[in-house]
Parts: structure tokens; C-alpha cells; sequence
């Protein structure tokens, strides 16, 4: 079974940060899996928050000036998975996500699958298109 690297990038997303992390986590367990979270230098307290977690997974925090598109970038960087799965700190993820996430897993797509909010990525694809770019959205 592949290493997932669940990748979110941060700013600003508190009081619905740890929901979102917690939503993720069920769905993927069982599964060989990292948290990767980079952080646009939050005000609102979601950084601290999401530092004192104590994630049931590896869990890697970092913190850089940084847009969506290159805090990405640095997740995927620091992320060891064959699976990027980038997922979004201000959603909170049910049930079918998790389908998705098995499916994804259980099938080993050769491609990327875009679904609302929460991105899939075999690590072959994103070294082949060169990662994102630095983007503001």
C-alpha cells in the first residue's frame, strides 16, 4: 500500500481548522498516510492551534510567506507519499470523500482526479507537470 501524504496549505481558517484535519483522519485510516500543512503566517490562532495538535499520524508543520500555489508546492516538497492528496483546512470532509480516497488508493490511478475542494495526485504526475506554480487565489 502507498504512503498518502495529506497536504493542506493555511491562512486563516480557524475556528474550522481541526474540524477539517479531524474529518480527513477517519476516512484514512487504516491507510499508510503523513499530514503535511504549510502556513501563510495565520493571525486568528488556527496555526497555533493546528501546532499543539497532537495528530494520531506523522505530522509535519511549517510555516512561510507564501500563496496557495507555492505553499503547495513546499507541502508536496516535504511530503515522502506516492499519493499527494491535497485537501482544504476550512472544509470539513464526510463520507464520500472517503470512498473517493479508497477508490483513488484501491485502483492506483495513473492520473490526477480533481474533486470540489480536495485534489488527488500520484507523486509521478506532479514531478512530470513540475508541481504548482505561485499563484494568489
Amino acid at each position: 500500500m502507498p504512503l498518502i501524504s495529506l497536504c493542506a496549505t493555511n491562512y486563516n481558517t480557524d475556528p474550522v481548522a481541526l474540524r477539517s484535519l479531524e474529518s480527513v483522519l477517519p476516512w484514512s485510516d487504516g491507510l499508510d498516510r503523513e499530514v503535511v500543512i504549510v502556513d501563510n503566517f495565520s493571525n486568528d490562532g488556527s496555526y497555533e492551534a493546528l501546532a499543539s495538535y497532537s495528530a494520531p499520524v506523522p505530522m509535519r508543520l511549517a510555516r512561510r510567506r507564501c500563496s496557495r500555489g507555492t505553499g503547495r508546492q513546499l507541502a508536496y516538497e516535504m511530503a515522502q507519499g506516492d499519493l499527494i492528496v491535497i485537501f482544504d483546512l476550512d472544509t470539513v470532509y464526510n463520507e464520500k470523500w472517503g470512498q473517493l480516497l479508497r477508490w483513488v488508493v484501491t485502483n492506483r490511478i495513473p492520473f490526477m482526479l480533481d474533486a470540489v475542494y480536495s485534489h488527488f495526485y500520484p507523486r509521478g504526475v506532479l514531478e512530470q507537470v513540475g508541481g504548482w506554480r505561485n499563484f494568489y487565489c
